[in-house]
């Protein structure tokens, strides 16, 4: 659904709490161009990662996907 599909100026810290639980948190901007609009979408994003050991066991993402959403619509 878009090319050229890119991870910009990304930027992560750990954070590690006195009850053990260990979240990455992760800043970012998505870009990328729409198969079908030739639009270029660029949306800030913030992901936070659980630990547990020395894997992940849960992920969130938060963005705004209006742009996204209105610019993936199918080829034809």
């Amino acid at each position: 659904i878009f090319n050229d599909i890119e991870i910009l100026d990304g930027y992560a810290h750990t954070n590690y709490f006195k009850d053990g639980n260990i979240w990455t948190n992760k800043w970012f901007t998505w870009e990328g161009t729409s198969k079908s609009t030739g639009v270029v979408v660029s949306t800030p994003v913030h992901a936070w990662f659980k630990w547990e050991g020395d894997k992940v066991s849960e992920v969130t993402y938060i963005y705004d996907s209006a742009q996204y959403v209105a610019n993936m619509s199918e080829t034809e």
